[in-house]
């Protein structure tokens, strides 16, 4: 991993990618954060294809399940039949829940911002793991 870790972020709302921003500085879990709005755009970032090709390969992944055109359980399945995704952290996001294939990891997203604390703990976790494997 070099310099900070990098998430990408799966959602639409740019609240919530707000607010995580926000949860993530008061941690002082410093890290940059890239949102996409669509499944279509994350695989395009994660190919590093068109626009995306000097993107940074992500140290985890959050995606938020109920995007307007796409499903992002088919994302979550995408990361993990894929050989160069598989390795990256990816979790489902989202204020809905819903039955995951697999061992798809779920994090309820926080109705309040006192409630941060499993999510940034998820993605501090994650980003450790993601840089011994990298």
């Amino acid at each position: 991993m070099a310099g900070k870790p990098l998430i990408l972020m799966v959602e639409d709302n740019e609240l919530d990618v707000s607010l995580l921003r926000e949860a993530l500085n008061d941690a002082s879990f410093d890290v940059d954060i890239v949102s996409v709005g669509t499944c279509f755009e994350a695989v395009t970032f994660l190919e590093r294809a068109g626009k995306h090709r000097d993107a940074r390969r992500p140290d985890a992944i959050l995606i938020d399940l109920n995007l307007p055109m796409d499903s992002g359980d088919q994302l979550l399945a995408f990361i993990a039949r894929t050989d160069h995704f598989r390795a990256i952290p990816a979790a489902a996001y989202s204020s809905s829940q819903k039955r995951l294939a697999g061992n798809a990891v779920f994090l309820p997203k926080p109705d309040s911002f006192d409630h941060f604390d499993h999510v940034i703990d998820w993605l501090r976790d994650s980003c450790r793991t993601s840089a011994l494997e990298a």
